[in-house]
């Protein structure tokens, strides 16, 4: 599980077969602001499982 602070990860992981369990909605602060993103199901050939 990771947990992602911006929207740059979302959509390549999501579509290589990682889930996001929760978050992946805009803050209500503004356009600038998204909630935090846990996602699930990485594997360590995603970019993100040595990016955080």
């Amino acid at each position: 599980m990771v947990i992602v602070l911006t929207s740059d990860y979302s959509n390549p992981f999501y579509l290589k077969g990682a889930k996001i369990i929760l978050g992946a909605k805009r803050h209500s602060l503004g356009l600038t602001f998204y909630e935090p993103r846990v996602i699930g199901d990485v594997n360590s050939d995603m970019r993100i499982s040595s990016n955080s």
